[in-house]
């Protein structure tokens, strides 16, 4: 089951840095939030890979040694992806929605220099 938990953060983790390079470099997508999802998945990724680290937050937060760390870690990477893919729809609808609001002042402001 650990397994299966590091290949599959690793392999969402890759997807999302691809997906946020590729946003970057269409201009879909600027600098600095790029260069944030990328350190965040990168993060996640070390987490992934070494679950040890998320033992220790958790025994430093207070937290009983359960065995629930690697459903911990699973539900931290869903969420980030998840948090991930709501931050991506809400950019895009904002800039589309911008686009619009642009064409149509654009568009009153045409008719008053018409008239």
């Amino acid at each position: 089951m650990v397994i299966i938990a590091k290949i599959l953060s690793m392999v969402i983790g890759i997807v999302v840095i691809t997906k946020t390079f590729h946003d970057f470099r269409k201009k879909k997508e600027n600098l600095i939030m790029s260069l944030f999802w990328i350190f965040t998945w990168l993060a996640v990724m070390v987490l992934a890979i070494f679950p040890p680290i998320i033992d220790e937050i958790n025994r430093a937060i207070g937290g009983n040694d359960s065995g629930l760390n690697t459903f911990f870690g699973a539900a931290f990477v869903f969420l980030f992806f998840v948090t991930y893919r709501i931050y991506i729809k809400a950019h895009r609808l904002e800039r589309q929605i911008h686009r619009m609001v642009m064409k149509i002042g654009l568009k009153d402001f045409e008719k008053q220099e018409e008239e």
